[in-house]
């Protein structure tokens, strides 16, 4: 069997572990709210967000709201238009950090299931022990010239449920582990996450960010 193969085996038993992919492709529309705390390497806090997603996929329509520092914004695609508001006033923001913003967000709340898409490269890399000293099975993504990002997710060696991923991105890496989950409809969904800071080694450096999904509506 293929590195390729092998891979994409994994990945396609992870897909069925969280609901399958006919669940996940029925779906009409999402809604969960989202809390995270950022932190800076001295332990400090660097904000907290509380934010309200909601996604609406025929006709698509993404609405993420946020609430930062008793200021709320609002980011929407429709129609594959970019805006944000604050309050009833449009903002003028560069599409592109609009885009990257709901990609980011849209991207993490679909995994596994958006790991076989058109354009991601896998590639196995065995059983390995995760920096939580955890042992999984490690499949490498990529997304050739779309992106220079590398990630590795960590799935377990019987279930092959999502337990982890690390991303080597903007010079430095992070390690997320995904501590607990809820399912929804059949489809299993992240509840609480830990985002750490790692060397080139594997080793804890510091608590990046905390988030907690809740609140989940499928459709």
């Amino acid at each position: 069997m293929s590195n390729l193969d092998s891979a994409s085996l994994i990945v396609q038993a992870a897909i069925e572990y969280a609901g399958g992919l006919s669940a996940w492709k029925a779906k009409k529309r999402l809604q969960f709210t989202k809390a995270y705390t950022l932190f800076l390497e001295s332990g400090e806090i660097e904000k907290q967000v509380l934010e309200t997603h909601d996604y609406q996929y025929a006709p698509l329509k993404i609405t993420i709201e946020s609430e930062e520092d008793h200021q709320s914004l609002i980011t929407v695609l429709e129609n594959g238009q970019y805006r944000r508001f604050k309050g009833d006033s449009l903002l003028h923001v560069g599409e592109e950090a609009l885009e990257k913003a709901i990609n980011s967000a849209t991207y993490v709340v679909s995994v596994p299931f958006n790991l076989l898409d058109e354009g991601t490269v896998l590639a196995y890399e065995g059983i390995q022990k995760m920096p939580n000293g955890q042992m999984a099975e490690v499949v490498r993504v990529s997304y050739g010239q779309a992106s220079s990002d590398v990630w590795r997710y960590y799935f377990h060696p019987e279930s092959k449920r999502v337990m982890a991923n690390s991303v080597v991105t903007d010079g430095h890496t992070s390690f997320v582990e995904n501590l607990s989950f809820e399912r929804i409809g059949g489809i299993l969904f992240f509840k609480k996450r830990k985002s750490w800071r790692i060397d080139r080694a594997g080793n804890f450096q510091y608590l990046r960010a905390e988030y907690n999904y809740d609140n989940y509506q499928l459709q």
